[in-house]
């Protein structure tokens, strides 16, 4: 996905699953993509979407390329990455991300291998998750 503009939006980009689904996500490309307004987050993954039906198979999301993002507000957070337990969500790769102003501090749980290069959230450099990388 390349080359997009999201004007008002509840989620930027917005991966969702439940646990009952089971499968994989993996080797997704963005870049180019322009956003003056979102509600909960510029980027996100929703693995307890809707409901869960006491089944135990979380998709698995990886290899996620993102450069050249930009967001003017996000009313909660820049990045909401949360996967489970069981599954964790690996291998995002950022560059070149600017989001101007950010309400809430980021929500990164169960993941692997963030690698993050130039990524600005409320004017400063982003601060990894523990367990992160910063490319050199």
């Amino acid at each position: 996905m390349e080359n997009i503009f999201i004007r008002d939006a509840e989620h930027g980009i917005n991966f969702q699953t439940n646990l009952d689904r089971v499968g994989q996500v993996e080797k997704i490309y963005m870049r180019n993509i322009h956003m003056d307004e979102v509600q909960t987050a510029m980027f996100m993954f929703q693995m307890d979407y809707l409901t869960y039906r006491g089944n135990n198979f979380p998709t698995a999301f990886n290899g996620f390329f993102l450069s050249n993002l930009t967001c003017r507000l996000s009313q909660n957070y820049a990045f909401k990455i949360v996967g489970v337990a069981q599954q964790h969500i690996e291998r995002i790769y950022l560059e070149n991300i600017s989001v101007t102003r950010s309400i809430s501090d980021d929500l990164i749980v169960y993941t692997r291998d963030i690698v993050a290069n130039n990524v600005v959230v409320n004017e400063q450099s982003w601060k990894l998750p523990v367990g992160a990388k910063k490319k050199n």
